[in-house]
């Protein structure tokens, strides 16, 4: 092996002409050098090459620009040489003499800038060509060097890190513990990274120097969180725990982040009660970096007797300050009547001695209700004192969803969802779309939940769209109008804000579709957080996110499959089956600058809400969170809201077919037998492609629903189901749906075997609760990852075998895409008696139960409605005692 490599590295040689001679590419790097290559020998080695080489035949030799294949971080000539290099042989290259060296004559050269910039380059190419043995080497390599590095040359190791997250997280992590506790400023860190991070470093920085004021102050400690830095023991629940910061080094444990954010609001609401000790520390605060007090591994004995007598200091100043509050308090003794009706489990102690406060919190719940450490929270509400406990202080959630069906359905259910939950929540809608989607609501309001419905006028006639056409789903023609429906959506903002100026309680935060984009303004303006919801799956946010930071489907042709980089299972796709952004097909090009724009903007949310649930796609929704830092909720199936028949039969629309004819039908049906076929509201297939579709399912041989929806071809469709004697043919043996269907009620009898579905992510998550299989046909959108996830993920779901997207209003154009035979083989494989079929029925009806069990009270998504609206309250209350303050 070893003299095969070696014979395979005689011929990558950027000096001898002979190799020159026998390179059929050719890769130009920035500085306009150029390194001869082999398209075999690349292609071989490297999945990227491979994909980027194969449409790229020419008798003249190919020449690729090296920015064109590495785009977000510069790569340099030596980098490129020492990756093809391994690649050729699989071994890796000592540093370039001369690039790796800095001005420094006694510097030793291992870990100075020009050393790390250069590994730095080749972890970047290496992650970008796809050669994982060469980008582990770098990590180990700069995970080795990084405590002898200056902290701001680590800089672009955290820049490029973040890139490839999800492949190198340990590296990251690393990286951000150095640079928080440096001394790098704010003016470095802009120059360098991302306004993210930036954000993510000064956060923890300031948690880190909150750590230490609570040592100053003396504050408790508990079981659950131990105050920093102590070696760990037994403890009684609100025992004393104290750390001296000048006998034991100083520790940030990992595990107590999560109670430290939470006890600090705790803490904060003192300041209400304490003012002196509060403008005091304020002032040490501004004045003082206190995570510089922390005792240091090399800290010298002058530097902790410097540390020791500020520390002290700082201490005096409070006691004093504390006293002052003690006589006030003694005196009004107002503090301890109102927080005598809060919950047994909380109080607030004074000490005698002087000391600054202390929150004494006894955790009386039961240990499986909260999975672990990093689950737990604190009720701040019942720390509350009772003056604050009123309507005024209930949280305000402001809806604003997208106009169409998909996208307003599953905000009514998250409405209904948190009104249960004693949130008042406002959703902005328009005249006709009140009117279409209001029996839900109000029954609601009817049961006394407080939900309300603000209306605003969508201009249709301005933006030259038919009166009264408020929908997506009702635009005759969505290739020639929907530039103008977004239109008409923008020009809503000023309506809205008008509005939101008047309401009361004043709105806690926006979510929001992520469409109506300019809702992040409006949010800003009103100094709350924005929210977003785009009803996708964690499994698809991921790998959106992923294809926009790796870029790898543009390199590739459009039918060639390519596999999406860092994701935990391997997921391939072609670029004819990606949405959006990626794959724009004839879209005009004022709707791709509208995705520019939504994407541009939602990296901004401050979360993101989504409609699934953590047992679906478990390591999907752990990817998804630390991309996220955290704020990701998954607080679905938002549909299992819907308890009875008739807000399952009326949910979105009122059912165009009486539903009592329809459970007759199903209800003689045998249980398991039936599929049922439903492609969403958008679509609108071309009559060739819905006449293969029905063909298939009566080819199938089992009863079938069909809802039949062609939108501006409904007329030709129905001309062809009575000429051709369909509908007569399969009669008792399949129903025909026209226009709305109740598709929770149906999908929920127990007549049903199967769901052909268009792969919505709504529908799936509905057949998912169903517990029934699926059949995946995919139309646009995203729905190609969401097959992905069902078929392939979750392993409940077959596929007719589409092969490509098909845009909206270009459903003429496209050939017919799936043939009657496919149909017939998806339907007869989900419906099948073997052992596939039985293990397939089975995981379907275990994750329905799942489902069910994670909306209940102690499961996953009804614990992350509590996360959600408990970061809201948090929110609110320091932007509260922050406004007290100024």
């Amino acid at each position: 092996m070893k003299r095969l490599s070696e014979n395979i590295e005689s011929i990558f040689s950027t000096a001898s002409p002979e190799f020159d001679y026998f390179s059929d590419a050719k890769i130009v790097a920035g500085d306009g050098r150029v390194v001869p290559v082999h398209r075999c020998i690349l292609s071989a080695r490297s999945a990227f090459f491979k994909t980027v080489l194969s449409d790229k035949v020419s008798d003249s030799g190919v020449k690729l620009e090296l920015k064109e294949l590495a785009k977000e971080h510069e790569v340099s000539f030596e980098a490129l040489v020492t990756v093809l290099a391994y690649i050729y042989s699989g071994k890796v290259r000592p540093l370039p003499k001369g690039v790796c060296i800095c001005a420094d004559e006694e510097c030793d050269h291992v870990a100075c800038r020009p050393v790390i910039d250069f590994v730095v380059e080749v972890l970047y190419a290496s992650f970008v060509f796809q050669i994982t043995e060469l980008f582990a080497l770098c990590q180990s390599h700069l995970l080795d060097i990084l405590d002898k590095a200056a902290a701001d040359d680590i800089l672009v190791v955290l820049y490029v890190t973040n890139m490839c997250r999800n492949a190198c997280e340990k590296l990251f992590t690393r990286c951000m513990q150095i640079v928080v506790n440096s001394n790098v400023d704010i003016v470095t860190l802009d120059k360098v990274l991302p306004e993210h991070l930036k954000k993510q470093i000064m956060d923890s920085r300031i948690e880190l120097g909150l750590i230490v004021a609570m040592d100053i102050a003396q504050v408790e400690g508990t079981s659950e969180f131990p105050s920093a830095g102590m070696i760990s023991k037994v403890m009684s629940d609100a025992q004393r725990t104290t750390v001296d910061l000048n006998d034991a080094p100083f520790k940030l444990k990992e595990e107590h982040l999560n109670r430290l954010r939470a006890l600090s609001k705790t803490v904060e609401l003192g300041r209400r009660f304490f003012p002196r000790c509060s403008q005091v520390l304020d002032k040490i605060m501004d004045t003082d970096d206190l995570s510089q007090l922390a005792y240091l591994r090399n800290d010298s004995p002058d530097e902790r007797e410097t540390k020791k007598q500020r520390y002290t200091e700082i201490q005096e100043l409070l006691n004093e300050a504390f006293s002052e509050d003690k006589v006030e308090f003694q005196r009004s003794n107002n503090l301890s009547s109102n927080l005598s009706s809060s919950a047994s489990s909380t109080s607030l102690g004074l000490k005698s001695n002087g000391l600054l406060c202390t929150w004494q919190v006894n955790y009386s719940y039961k240990a499986q209700q909260f999975p672990s450490a990093t689950e737990q929270f604190y009720s701040l509400s019942n720390l509350m004192p009772a003056e604050m406990d009123s309507q005024s202080q209930q949280l305000h959630f402001v809806m604003i969803p997208l106009l169409c069906p998909g996208h307003i359905i599953p905000l009514i259910d998250m409405a209904i969802l948190l009104a249960q939950r004693d949130v008042i929540v406002t959703i902005f809608t328009t005249p006709h779309n009140a009117v279409r989607f209001g029996s839900a609501i109000n029954r609601a309001i009817e049961s006394g939940l407080q939900i309300r419905l603000l209306q605003v006028r969508f201009p249709s006639v301005e933006v030259g769209l038919p009166e009264g056409c408020e929908s997506l789903d009702e635009l005759p023609s969505y290739k020639d109008m929907s530039v103008n429906f977004f239109s008409a959506v923008q020009m809503l903002q000023e309506q809205v804000e008008k509005l939101l100026a008047e309401v009361r309680p004043s709105p806690s935060c926006i979510l929001s579709d992520k469409h109506v984009f300019w809702t992040a303004k409006t949010a800003e303006k009103f100094r709350i957080p924005w929210i977003i919801f785009d009803g996708m799956s964690c499994f698809t946010q991921l790998c959106t996110e992923l294809l926009h930071t790796s870029k790898v489907h543009e390199s590739v042709s459009d039918s060639d499959p390519f596999i999406v980089p860092g994701l935990p299972d391997r997921i391939e796709f072609t670029k004819l089956q990606l949405p959006g952004l990626f794959n724009t097909g004839s879209d005009p090009t004022s709707m791709t600058n509208l995705h520019k724009k939504i994407r541009e903007t939602e990296v901004g949310a401050y979360g993101v809400v989504i409609n699934s649930f953590e047992e679906l796609e478990k390591n999907y929704v752990s990817e998804f969170k630390n991309l996220r830092y955290d704020k990701v909720w998954c607080i679905g199936p938002l549909s299992l809201c819907n308890k009875n028949n008739l807000d399952m039969a009326q949910r979105g629309n009122k059912a165009t077919i009486d539903q009592t004819k329809c459970l007759k039908w199903l209800d003689i049906q045998e249980p398991g037998s039936v599929i049922y076929a439903c492609l969403g509201s958008l679509s609108s297939l071309a009559r060739e492609q819905l006449i293969e579709l029905a063909l298939g399912l009566e080819a199938s041989g089992h009863p079938f629903v069909w809802v039949v929806r062609a939108g501006n071809k409904q007329e030709e469709i129905e001309q062809w189901i009575v000429e051709d004697g369909f509908e007569e043919r399969v009669r008792g043996r399949g129903l025909l749906l026209r226009g709305w269907a109740p598709q929770l009620l149906i999908l929920s009898h127990s007549a049903i075997g199967g769901f052909l579905t268009h792969c919505g992510w709504n529908s799936m998550i509905e057949g998912i609760c169903a517990g029934v299989p699926l059949i995946t046909w995919p139309l646009f959108a995203e729905q190609f990852f969401n097959e992905k996830l069902v078929v392939q993920v979750v392993e409940t779901g077959v596929s007719v075998g589409s092969k490509s997207v098909v845009q909206l209003g270009e459903e003429e154009k496209a050939e017919v895409n799936v043939k009657r035979e496919d149909v017939e083989r998806a339907v007869k494989c989900v419906m099948s008696q073997g052992e596939e079929g039985e293990n397939r029925r089975r995981k379907a009806k275990e994750f329905g139960e799942k489902a069910s069990k994670a909306v209940g009270e102690g499961g996953s998504s009804h614990f992350d409605v509590t996360l959600l609206i408990q970061d809201i309250m948090n929110h609110r209350l320091q932007a509260q005692l922050y406004e007290t303050r100024k």
